[in-house]
């Protein structure tokens, strides 16, 4: 089922103060062409306003330009996010679960299923020293309390891999949401084996998309010479 919202507002701060509530749901951002993100949250209009400032900072393109929300409980925003996830396939909806102390990142969940974030993250900068990217962000707290984290990555590794330097906020971000948030550690690297996991999901979503157009092919292909039969 699509967002009730059909018709997106303008993703500017004026438009997100005037129709945005402070309310929990669900809402979604995209641009002309993909949906980028559907996100959950206690307060839809700061979750937005927190992902604009996120984007102004970040070298993620293209941009988004719009968005759409949906006013829900917090006891069916998980289900109703994962649902519109699914339905939409936003591009950058590859989350994955927070798991216990001691889980050792070796699996990683299907795609579009993931767990509400307790702690948002927003970039705040990034540097550069001899070969490794450092990306530091603030995880903010229901409270507004906000605490400094920094991710580092090998910038030789993801170019190995494969993986775009405007990649590289929105993984870190994603290592930072899987962690642990009970753990004091605040400094992380972005490792090659975390790198082999990310190309490798990839890699599989890609062949999922392959095989999905060859058969809508091959459905228009059979369906085309049904018409152009004659009938006896």
């Amino acid at each position: 089922m699509p967002f009730e919202q059909s018709i997106p507002h303008s993703l500017t701060a004026i438009s997100v103060n005037v129709y945005a509530p402070t309310a929990s749901g669900v809402y979604g951002i995209s641009n002309s062409r993909e949906w980028i993100y559907i996100g959950a949250t206690d307060n839809i209009r700061g979750a937005l306003l927190a992902d604009m400032q996120e984007l102004e900072t970040s070298l993620i393109r293209p941009q988004p330009v719009g968005f759409v929300f949906e006013l829900c409980d917090r006891a069916t925003r998980p289900a109703r996010q994962n649902r519109l996830v699914l339905e939409y396939e936003p591009t950058y909806n590859r989350r994955v679960p927070r798991h216990p102390k001691g889980w050792s990142g070796a699996t990683m969940a299907p795609h579009g299923i993931s767990e509400e974030r307790t702690l948002r993250y927003i970039l705040t900068g990034f540097t550069q020293n001899a070969g490794f990217r450092i990306f530091t962000f603030e995880g903010i707290t229901a409270d507004e309390t906000r605490t400094r984290f920094v991710v580092d990555t090998d910038l030789a590794l993801t170019r190995r891999y494969g993986i775009r330097l405007q990649e590289l906020p929105l993984l870190c971000r994603e290592l930072l949401e899987r962690h642990d948030e009970r753990e004091q550690a605040r400094t992380f690297t972005f490792t090659e084996a975390e790198m082999v996991l990310h190309t490798s999901r990839c890699a599989a979503e890609q062949e999922v998309r392959q095989r999905r157009n060859s058969m809508h092919k091959s459905t228009g292909k059979h369906a085309g010479s049904a018409w152009r039969t004659p009938q006896r």
